[in-house]
């Protein structure tokens, strides 16, 4: 008998703690809602209480200067994204190079729906700066003396310079005789050679700026 009402006294308190953690969350969230809705985050409850009815944006979100604000620097943060990317690309070929521009063209042309003028959408930074594979790399080299880089930086040029060598470095890898009886081993260290030339006229045109 003794046993049966201690059972039945444990059960009862664990119910009356479970109504009390119960009433303290529904405290807490019914808090944490007067106080969005306070802040604007979200409306009164409605008749049909459904969760996408009740979030909007709040209307000093929505001004023309403060969605401008936003979205005029977004082509320069793609730009700048694009560049700080090419450094991952392992091999660019020339039919890559035409499939990534059309990628940037794609990205220039949805940004004019978002940008508040068309001149807000360009991607011209990462355009031309993908166009110098086409100069090759004794090309590149002479265009990097000439111009200073052109608004470059270093790392930017030098990434340009390995990505021009990449397909050599590529084929060299996986052939195996070569041309006059050269292996793929000698045929990859003298890409590598010619590389590390054109690396060091690329140093000595950019440091002397």
């Amino acid at each position: 008998m003794s046993c049966n009402l201690l059972s039945q006294s444990n059960n009862s308190r664990r119910k009356l703690w479970s109504n009390r953690r119960r009433s303290r969350r529904r405290r807490s969230r019914s808090n944490n809602s007067r106080a969005l809705q306070r802040l604007g985050v979200i409306r009164r409850p409605s008749q049909h209480n459904s969760p996408i009815s009740r979030i909007y944006v709040p209307p000093h979100l929505t001004t023309p200067l403060t969605c401008r604000f936003i979205l005029s620097g977004l082509a320069v943060l793609i730009d700048q994204t694009l560049l700080s990317l090419a450094s991952t690309i392992q091999l660019l070929t020339t039919p890559g190079l035409a499939k990534l521009r059309r990628i940037i063209l794609t990205l220039s042309q949805n940004l004019k729906h978002l940008a508040p003028s068309p001149e807000d959408a360009l991607l011209n930074h990462s355009l031309e700066y993908f166009s110098l594979f086409n100069l090759g790399p004794t090309e590149f080299v002479k265009w990097a003396k000439e111009t200073g880089g052109k608004g470059y930086d270093y790392d930017e040029m030098k990434t340009m310079l390995g990505l021009l060598y990449s397909e050599q470095m590529g084929r060299a890898r996986v052939s195996g005789g070569g041309v006059g009886g050269q292996s793929g081993r000698e045929r990859s260290l003298g890409v590598r050679r010619a590389y590390n030339e054109c690396l060091i006229e690329l140093n000595e045109a950019l440091w002397s700026q």
